[in-house]
């Protein structure tokens, strides 16, 4: 089946992305449909590593999901390495899953 999620409001957009998952494949419906790649995180354990990760992700404008259950974050796939980045300043290894 399809699963939806809502991903952040884009800056300076009136709306809010939704995300969804087609077999193995996640997209986003922002005006640039993108799509999301998974990166593993797993020294994500608790709900404040998910709050500090989700405002470094929205201050980046880095459209994303997050599942402190499997320890992934997904994101715009043009933004894999700005995501990394992101997240290594704030002490988290994330790798492509």
């Amino acid at each position: 089946g399809r699963t939806l999620f809502l991903c952040i409001r884009e800056r300076n957009k009136s709306h809010i992305p939704v995300v969804w998952r087609w077999g193995d494949e996640i997209k986003c419906c922002s005006e640039r449909n993108c799509i999301m790649k998974k990166l593993s995180v797993a020294t994500m354990r608790c709900e404040k590593c998910v709050a500090r990760i989700s405002g470094a992700l929205e201050e980046a404008g880095i459209a994303f999901e997050i599942s402190l259950a499997d320890k992934m974050v997904s994101v715009d796939e043009a933004k894999v390495a700005e995501a990394i980045e992101a997240l290594d300043d704030l002490g988290f290894e994330a790798v492509e899953a």
